[in-house]
């Protein structure tokens, strides 16, 4: 072997374990499902299913991984805006969580239309990070967009009919006035303290559980934190936590967390979007016991919705009126001709 060829093996023997060990780290992926596919969703709808698995160069899941997942609504538009404007750009979910089973699973209504961000940083038992955004479009449901139509072609027929009656004289043009006021006013009809809950477990004197929810307010995250711990020490205790949570007056789960591992404690933030009352349950599950059931009902506060989107809603009618207006009248002269 001449003596070129020798360093260059020998370089090529040094290096290649640590060539490959980086190309197997950045060969790992974010594999993310959602059930039904994002065609078939829609918002405040059935709660859709994602999961999430960390998998290395051959697809296979990598156990032992933690992830930090956070999920954005969609900005505001341009113009139309969504049924919650309150919602609009804001943090809906920030959560840290190991992997059962090489995956993390969960439950969660989205509230409104448009384009989500998911953000998923995952860790695997070696240090290796991978980072990865997902963007979800959720389409608006066709029942609303029929409903929309059918009251903006209504209304646009309605001003058609009074722009006709405007081209009358005399008491015919009382009548129309009269109309028109009375579209008008139809126009304007349409448009805490940190809780916490300690519980010990029926017929078993050893463990306490707390469940604290901070004041929830529409617009903003609430944290909430759970621990499960043995009553003696008050050490941590660890188990399998599966997390719900449900808008009481719809009775519809909006976030459902299944069986993940936790070492006794669980802090995440949660927006919730509804000015309603909810209840925040948990089922912890332990080996050769029953299972921990806690829950905790929490009042959401509300806040007004920002001025622009009402503006914009009445400007869209006015000018459907306004079109219908000048139609009516348009009409009427035309067929004077």
């Amino acid at each position: 072997m001449s003596l070129i060829k020798f360093p260059l093996l020998l370089f090529f023997l040094v290096l290649s374990p640590i060539i490959t060990t980086h190309t197997e780290a950045r060969a790992k992926t974010i594999d993310l499902q959602i059930q039904p596919g994002l065609d078939k969703i829609r918002p405040v709808s059935k709660p859709a299913r994602l999961t999430l698995t960390l998998r290395d160069g051959a697809g296979k899941a990598i156990d032992r991984t933690r992830f930090q997942i956070r999920l954005y609504a969609p900005p505001r538009g341009l113009f139309f805006s969504t049924d919650f404007p309150q919602v609009e750009g804001t943090p809906l979910i920030e959560i840290e969580s190991p992997a059962f089973q090489g995956k993390v699973e969960w439950e969660y209504v989205f509230p409104i239309r448009g384009v989500y961000r998911l953000e998923v940083s995952a860790v695997d038992g070696v240090g290796d990070r991978v980072k990865q955004v997902f963007p979800l479009r959720i389409r608006e449901s066709r029942t609303k967009l029929v409903y929309l139509g059918t009251f903006l072609v209504g209304l646009f027929l309605f001003a058609l009919m009074v722009g006709r009656l405007f081209t009358l004289r005399g008491r015919e043009t009382h009548i129309a006035v009269g109309l028109l006021w009375l579209a008008g006013s139809v126009l304007s009809i349409f448009p805490a303290m940190a809780q916490e809950l300690t519980t010990k477990v029926p017929g078993d004197k050893e463990f306490l559980v707390r469940l604290e929810v901070s004041p929830p307010t529409v617009g903003q995250l609430s944290e909430i934190r759970w621990r499960l711990s043995e009553k003696e020490t008050g050490m941590p205790y660890p188990t399998h936590l599966t997390l719900a949570i449900t808008q009481l007056e719809k009775g519809k789960r909006i976030f459902f967390l299944k069986q993940i591992p936790t070492d006794g404690n669980l802090a995440f933030k949660f927006h919730f979007v509804d000015g309603s009352p909810h209840r925040v349950s948990s089922i912890a599950e332990l080996k050769g016991r029953n299972p921990i059931r806690v829950e905790k009902v929490v009042a959401v506060t509300g806040i007004e919705p920002p001025k622009a989107v009402s503006l914009r809603a009445l400007v869209l009618f006015l000018g459907v009126l306004v079109l219908g207006l000048i139609t009516g009248r348009m009409s009427r002269r035309w067929k004077k001709r």
